[in-house]
């Protein structure tokens, strides 16, 4: 498997995925802002309010090229691992085509993003 993009994140950005194509993503929690909460001691590894990402593509389709995104992916975990929804049928791998990265981290949280694939 290749690596696309391996760093750590904070705030809200975006990054391009090195030479990426079809993609897996994982998210290891390193700091808690001030505003992320754990809503139950049963589950000390599930947060709420930490943050979002979103895979998405440069596209050209006609009228010149612009990044579109897909639905944000809440991070509610302290160690997340994010693959595709399998479709019906197909049987094919579980992977998404994704050349782009964008994220918001609530105040004073830090993750690292690891983005590997096909």
């Amino acid at each position: 498997m290749a690596t696309y993009l391996d760093r750590d994140i904070t705030g809200s950005g975006q990054d391009v995925l090195a030479g990426a194509n079809l993609v897996y993503l994982t998210i290891h929690v390193i700091t808690l802002g001030p505003e992320v909460r754990t809503p139950t001691l049963a589950d000390p590894d599930e947060l709420l309010r930490f943050g979002w990402f979103s895979l998405g593509d440069n596209i050209d389709v006609g009228d010149g090229a612009r990044d579109y995104w897909r639905d944000a992916v809440w991070i509610n975990f302290l160690n997340t691992l994010w693959t595709p929804i399998p479709s019906t049928g197909g049987g094919g791998p579980l992977v998404l085509a994704a050349t782009l990265l964008r994220w918001r981290l609530s105040l004073g949280s830090v993750a690292h993003v690891h983005v590997f694939g096909l």
